[in-house]
C-alpha cells in the first residue's frame, strides 16, 4: 500500500497549496502566484532528478505527453489561481473532486484502466460530497446547489480546471510511464515557468518587483509546495490507477475548507465539512476497493 502513503502526501500538500495561494494573492498578482509554482519548484526538482539520475530509455511517446501538459496546463493553473483570487476556498477548492468522476471515462479511453464497483461507488460519494458543500441551497429547488456554483465566477473556473486536470492526469501517467517522475516533472515545471515568465513581466512589472521584500520567500514557499505534491503523486500514479490516486489527492480539501475558515473568516464551515466528510468516505471506499 505504498501508493495509499503517497496519495496521503499528496493530499497534504495539495490542500496546504491552495491555503497559500489564497494567502500570498493577497500580495502577489495571480500571474506572478502561478509562476512561482514553477519555477520555484524546478531546482527542489532538479535535485530530485540528480539523485534519481536521468532515466536509460525514453519513450516516444513520453514528448507529445510532454507538450500536450505544458499547454494545458498553462491554461488550467492561470483558472486555477484566479478562482482561488475570487471566491472562498471552502466553495472553490472541493469542487475539484469532480475530478475522479470525469476521470474514469478519459481512462478507460485512454489507458484500457475501468475500477472496480467499489471504486465506482466511491467515486459517486466523491460527487454527492461536492452537491453537499452548497446543501442550504436546496430550500431554492433540489438542482439548486449545483446552480449556485454556476453563479459564482470563482467556482465556474474551478470546475473548468477540474474538467483540463480530467485530462492532464491521465497524460501525466502516461509522461511518467515512459520516462520517470524526476524527468518529467523537472521538464515540465521548467518549461511552465518559462510560459508564465511574460505573464510576469507584462503584469508585475519584471521580477525585481515581484520579488522585492518578503514576496521572494513567500513565492519560494509556493514552489516548494508544489514540488513535494508533484513527486509524491507521480509515485503514487505509477503503482495505482489515476482515478483512485487522483480522489485521495483532492480529500485535502478538508485541510484547506478548515483553514479557509480559520485564517480568512470563510462562512458555512460546518455545511461545507459535512460535504467534505462525504468525499472522504468515498474515497476511504476507493483505497478499499483497490
Amino acid at each position: 500500500m505504498a501508493w495509499l502513503a503517497l496519495a496521503l502526501v499528496t493530499a497534504l500538500f495539495y490542500g496546504l497549496q491552495g491555503v497559500w495561494t489564497k494567502w500570498i494573492t493577497r500580495l502577489v498578482s495571480g500571474p506572478a502566484a502561478s509562476w512561482a509554482i514553477f519555477a520555484f519548484a524546478f531546482p527542489f526538482l532538479a535535485v530530485y532528478l540528480a539523485v534519481r539520475g536521468v532515466p536509460s530509455v525514453i519513450e516516444p511517446a513520453f514528448w507529445p505527453a510532454l507538450i500536450t501538459n505544458v499547454a494545458i496546463n498553462l491554461v488550467s493553473f492561470y483558472l486555477y489561481v484566479s478562482a482561488i483570487q475570487r471566491s472562498d476556498l471552502g466553495l472553490t477548492y472541493p469542487l475539484l473532486a469532480l475530478t475522479p468522476a470525469l476521470v474514469l471515462p478519459i481512462e478507460w479511453l485512454l489507458l484500457g484502466d475501468v475500477p472496480g464497483p467499489g471504486g465506482l461507488g466511491g467515486i459517486l460519494l466523491v460527487v454527492a460530497g461536492v452537491y453537499l458543500l452548497n446543501f442550504n441551497e436546496r430550500r431554492s429547488g433540489l438542482l439548486a446547489p449545483l446552480a449556485a456554483v454556476f453563479r459564482d465566477p470563482g467556482a465556474r473556473r474551478m470546475l473548468a480546471v477540474a474538467l483540463i486536470w480530467s485530462i492532464s492526469s491521465v497524460v501525466d501517467k502516461v509522461a511518467t510511464v515512459s520516462s520517470s517522475t524526476a524527468f518529467y516533472g523537472t521538464l515540465e515545471c521548467g518549461l511552465l515557468g518559462l510560459a508564465f515568465a511574460p505573464l510576469v513581466m507584462r503584469q508585475d512589472g519584471g521580477f525585481g518587483r515581484a520579488l522585492s521584500g518578503r514576496r521572494g520567500w513567500l513565492l519560494a514557499v509556493q514552489g516548494f509546495l508544489f514540488a513535494a505534491m508533484f513527486v509524491a503523486q507521480m509515485e503514487a500514479l505509477r503503482r495505482a490507477l489515476a482515478a483512485y490516486v487522483i480522489s485521495i489527492k483532492r480529500s485535502g480539501a478538508v485541510v484547506t475548507v478548515l483553514l479557509g475558515s480559520l485564517l480568512f473568516g470563510e462562512p458555512r464551515l460546518r455545511e461545507r465539512l459535512t460535504g467534505t466528510v462525504v468525499i472522504l468516505v468515498g474515497v476511504l471506499l476507493i483505497a478499499i476497493a483497490s
